[in-house]
């Protein structure tokens, strides 16, 4: 009579090969998330930014993108900022960023409320343990086209990267996004020598 089911040494060497298969998957695939979020971070910043310049030219103005620490206030409320605030370090635009059409007569790259136009509205990363940082070197708190399509504003270099924010060294899912001076051109590099 042919027998009917698993027998208990059966059971527990496939649950066994099964576990370590598992506890070798687990570092790729966590490799595999900071790598995704990472490159998806940095192609909406990137796309951000190309979009600001291509409605530069076609508005015939100016059109920023600045780091908020709030990006859902209320317009009479919005403030462009480099500042430390909400679980976000100075400079990381993983807080969130609005693009704004320049209508006032202000400098470029800062919000003026009732007289500017705001186009987009990104939103925070959220904060925990581990979370998208999104380091910029910028001197300003914002990347400003005009309506040639050559930068307007401070430019500089981010650092898009997933890991945990408290540490400063960069990982190997890091990409660099650069914002070239005059030209305004944004190139995507990986970092060299741990750095951007």
């Amino acid at each position: 009579m042919p027998s009917r089911g698993f027998t208990l040494i059966e059971l527990l060497v496939v649950m066994t090969i099964g576990a370590i298969l598992v506890a070798a998957a687990i570092p790729s695939l966590s490799w595999w998330i900071a790598t995704s979020r990472a490159g998806n971070a940095t192609n909406t910043m990137v796309g951000a930014f190309e979009l600001a310049r291509s409605e530069a030219i076609r508005r015939n103005t100016v059109v920023s993108v600045c780091r908020t620490l709030d990006p859902n206030a209320a317009e009479a409320a919005i403030a462009c900022s480099n500042a430390a605030g909400g679980g976000y370090a100075v400079g990381d635009w993983a807080s969130g960023w609005v693009m704004f059409e320049k209508r006032g007569a202000g400098a470029a790259g800062t919000y003026e409320n009732g007289v500017d136009f705001i186009l987009q509205r990104q939103q925070p990363v959220g904060n925990a343990n581990w979370r998208l940082v999104m380091a910029g070197n910028l001197v300003g708190a914002a990347v400003a086209y005009d309506r040639f399509g050559t930068a307007a504003s401070s430019v500089g270099t981010f650092s898009v990267d997933y890991r945990d924010p408290a540490s400063a060294t960069l990982t190997g899912a890091t990409r660099c996004v650069v914002v070239a001076a005059v030209t305004g051109r944004i190139t995507v590099n990986r970092p060299t020598a741990g750095a951007c």
